[in-house]
């Protein structure tokens, strides 16, 4: 039954059976999948719920950085649901929604949440995870449009996509920024390009913003090279420098994420590196003028959706990824292995279903990831090691699946919040702290 509804599905993104993947024995999911089943309830603790929504959970997390090991000789970190599964509003020509993403405002308590395929819809979500105002379209076509993105930056946000306006069979990357004026998303202008066609659009950019420059990095993997390219960008979606090539060999490398460096300045670039065996590898790039610093750098064995994030309180970065488990790294300035890797939350996560975001305030990371079930679940650990016990996450009605989670931090509350598709026809979120 679950494989009758996973091929369905996939028939309606366009998809065909070759694109199943075998998800090492955690639940199954593909590239626009995730595992179904059924599933129990547990129980939303902490907080309080209301009919229809969340209420705030109250707590402002505050603007301080406790560390990367957040909470050290506290015992281990914990995590648990505030409130309920909300759905969240999307454009109905947005469908099938197989790509979902979210970030927080930083300064505002209100998120961006897009998904996209066919159309590119933004919504903004208040902290609670309730609607202000209507979804908005981002793309300026009819054409063809998937694998959306979004960060934070300037005060707003860039979103980014695959677009096929130019040809209906060779992607280009484009952008558009948003603003919220308090009440509702607001797309600036109008969208632009970032990449060159083709790209590929079964694998989403990745994008971060340097406070200091003043400038996005934004990477996407080219086609038919495999290889990963880059481009600087400022505020306004003004494209800067030359493409960067941030990898040229005949390995396939995909799914970039990338993280920014305060202290230098600098990006930190980590990605999918298929060769014979599989790797995660990253790779430093100068904020200013896009510069490539230092080699490749390999950080382990598996091949699939990495994440990455900065601590300003230690200088360092935790890189995590999934391979037939998820596994993270904590890494130096420089981009550099300070330890083994780290095997974490055995059994969940998938090579679409994990995705990991670490709190400014609360110095440690909530994954949310795939499981054996139709819902998605989540943990949080610290950069020693220590875990807390994997959720039940969403809570979903008649629910054929939850597929590729993604996870955003609140900067402004000890919180974060996840975004899940259901069933490829509805966006759930759900709020999440310790």
């Amino acid at each position: 039954m679950r494989h009758s509804l996973l091929l369905l599905a996939f028939v309606l993104a366009g998809c065909g059976e070759d694109d199943l993947g075998v998800a090492g024995g955690s639940g199954g999911s593909s590239s626009g999948g995730g595992s179904g089943g059924s599933a129990g309830d547990a129980a939303a603790s902490g907080g309080s719920t209301s009919s229809g929504g969340s209420t705030s959970s109250g707590g402002s997390g505050g603007a301080g950085d406790s560390g990367l090991g957040g909470g050290a000789g506290q015992g281990p970190p914990s995590l648990k649901r505030i409130g309920d599964t909300l759905d969240a509003p999307s454009l109905a020509e947005s469908n099938p929604k197989r790509f979902v993403d979210i970030a927080h405002h930083g300064t505002k308590d209100a998120y961006l949440v897009v998904t996209g395929s066919s159309a590119i819809s933004a919504v903004m979500l208040d902290g609670d995870g309730n609607a202000l105002g209507a979804p908005v379209s981002l793309a300026e076509t009819s054409a063809w449009t998937q694998g959306p993105r979004v960060t934070r930056g300037a005060g707003k946000f860039l979103v980014a996509w695959h677009d096929n306006r130019q040809n209906p069979n060779q992607a280009e990357l484009r952008g558009r920024m948003v603003s919220f004026d308090g009440q509702k998303a607001v797309p600036e202008a109008h969208d632009f390009p970032i990449g060159p066609p083709p790209t590929r659009a079964e694998a989403p950019p990745g994008m971060a913003w340097s406070e200091t420059s003043k400038r996005f990095l934004v990477a996407w993997q080219s086609v038919p090279s495999t290889d990963l390219r880059a481009r600087l960008m400022d505020a306004s979606g003004t494209l800067i420098g030359q493409e960067i090539v941030l990898t040229s060999d005949p390995d396939w490398q995909s799914d970039p994420a990338i993280a920014w460096n305060s202290a230098s300045d600098e990006f930190l670039v980590v990605w999918d590196h298929a060769d014979t065996t599989g790797a995660i590898r990253a790779r430093r790039v100068k904020a200013s003028d896009g510069a490539l610093v230092g080699p490749e750098i390999p950080l382990g064995p598996g091949t699939h959706i990495p994440a990455v994030a900065y601590d300003p309180g230690k200088n360092q970065f935790v890189a995590a990824w999934w391979g037939s488990g998820v596994h993270a790294r904590v890494l130096g300035a420089d981009g550099n292995p300070l330890g083994p890797a780290l095997d974490l939350m055995a059994g969940y996560g998938s090579y679409d279903g994990f995705a990991m975001a670490r709190h400014s305030s609360l110095g440690t990371f909530a994954a949310v990831l795939h499981g054996a079930t139709s819902e998605d679940f989540a943990a949080a650990f610290s950069a020693d090691g220590s875990e807390s016990s994997v959720i039940q996450a969403t809570q979903s009605p008649n629910s054929i699946g939850n597929f590729n989670p993604r996870v955003a931090e609140n900067p402004l509350r000890k919180e974060w919040m996840m975004v899940t598709s259901r069933g490829f026809a509805t966006l759930a979120v759900q709020r999440l702290g310790p």
